[in-house]
């Protein structure tokens, strides 16, 4: 799997354990949604450890962002309160569909590149080799 893949699959993780403490929140299964914001709270804090701060201001924001996350959770299981556990989730969901969308747009530049690149056939050539 792919470094990319993983961060998805991280971030995907940590999105639906969200989506599980605010229907244990909202049903009142403290024990539940106490396992679902440890869980949440490990993987985001995964994905803000293995930032490089010294890259630039994505990572920078990315980092408060996570710290966001982390604290609308850690908030929202001590107060029981399934809003700040949407807080959360709808920035998480933000930061999901961004990094898909950039891994779809990557992947899609590197199969055009690499179709581009591709020499014809021994023996065929290309109507630009003529131009």
């Amino acid at each position: 799997m792919s470094p990319g893949k993983v961060v998805e699959a991280i971030l995907d993780g940590a999105l639906r354990a969200i989506t599980r403490a605010i229907v244990a929140a909202e049903q009142g299964d403290v024990a539940v949604r106490g396992a679902q914001v440890s869980k949440a709270l490990a993987l985001v804090g995964e994905l803000q450890s293995a930032l490089d701060l010294e890259t630039g201001a994505l990572a920078e924001d990315l980092y408060r962002l996570y710290d966001y996350v982390q604290t609308e959770l850690l908030q929202g299981n001590m107060k029981g309160d399934a809003a700040r556990f949407g807080n959360a989730e709808t920035v998480m969901a933000e930061i999901y569909e961004g990094w898909v969308a950039m891994m779809e747009a990557t992947e899609n530049a590197t199969t055009t590149a690499s179709t581009a690149a591709t020499p014809p056939p021994a023996g065929e050539a290309r109507i630009s080799d003529y131009a």
